[in-house]
């Protein structure tokens, strides 16, 4: 017969219950080759706390399939409009200054074209918007008053061929455009796709290096360091947080000069051409952003 001994009170019961102690007899053991029980107090039961288990979050979906499609499509963009651009001047060249003003004028219509392609592209890439806040009138004057001032000194220096005032008003009108077109199409999406891919002062050197070879067939060679210099500084100002719009004002009002000064310009390794480039260089180091850059605002 099997017998529980209870380990408290060291009576034997025939069940595994003290009814004295009151509590359960729990294990047995054999001694001298009758089991017996071994008891515990009953346990007070543990405060079950139940483990919440944390769900993994959802990480965020890479942009970099974004951003390569929002740099192939802008190079796409500028390629196209390049080649246009060179068809156009190969089938009407250059014979006088009305030519060649009717021919940038003519030009208007590609570039209005490119700029809505790459306007529409953005819808997809929700990348860089075209605003104009008026509540960073004054930061932009003040960012823009140094690279518009040395330009405005370089033409200064020029003689010749002098535009009529209805040419000077073409001329304004055309620069809008261009300076639209031309901070949209490189300090637009594209600038923020090369910002994914590589460092900030890589960006703004490779930015611009696209933006200098774009004046090829447009702009003579000696004038690309000055092209170069004047792309690191709007670049520089993206990043420091002035709108695309501002950037197009302050390239619009540089690229009047040329229709409002004589029309033959100095050299850019002459007096003003130097004093140009020593200005934009310093000015390009002053304003590059080593801290507080700002990241691209989507579209609404």
């Amino acid at each position: 017969m099997r017998v529980f001994t209870c380990s408290t009170c060291g009576k034997e019961w025939p069940e595994n219950y003290c009814p004295e102690c009151a509590h359960t007899i729990h294990r047995t053991q054999l001694e001298q080759g009758i089991p017996k029980a071994i008891t515990q107090p009953d346990p007070v039961p543990a405060l079950v706390v139940p483990i919440l288990r944390k769900e993994p979050s959802a990480q965020p979906t890479s942009q970099r399939p974004r951003h390569t499609s929002a740099l192939i499509g802008s190079l796409a963009v500028i390629v196209a409009y390049t080649l246009v651009r060179a068809g156009v001047y190969h089938f009407y060249p250059v014979t006088s200054l009305e030519t060649w003003y009717n021919r940038v004028v003519l030009m208007n219509i590609p570039r209005l074209g490119a700029l809505d392609a790459l306007l529409l592209l953005n819808r997809c890439w929700n990348l860089a918007r075209f605003d104009l806040p008026l509540k960073d009138f004054r930061r932009a004057v003040f960012l823009g008053f140094v690279p518009v001032a040395v330009w405005l000194f370089y033409f200064s220096g020029g003689d010749g061929q002098q535009f009529t005032p209805t040419m000077m008003m073409g001329g304004f009108l055309t620069s809008l455009i261009v300076g639209a077109y031309e901070e949209y199409a490189f300090r637009g999406p594209m600038l923020f796709a090369l910002r994914e891919r590589m460092s900030l002062l890589a960006t703004v050197m490779i930015s611009s290096a696209l933006f200098t070879i774009y004046h090829i067939q447009a702009q003579r060679l000696d004038i690309w360091p000055t092209i170069f210099l004047t792309g690191v500084i709007l670049a520089n100002l993206r990043f420091r947080g002035l709108s695309i719009g501002w950037l197009a004002l302050i390239h619009a009002v540089i690229d009047t000069y040329m229709f409002i000064f004589p029309t033959n310009t100095v050299g850019p390794f002459g007096f003003h051409g130097l004093v140009m480039q020593s200005g934009l260089l310093v000015y390009g180091i002053l304003t590059f952003p080593r801290s507080q850059i700002t990241e691209p605002k989507p579209s609404p």
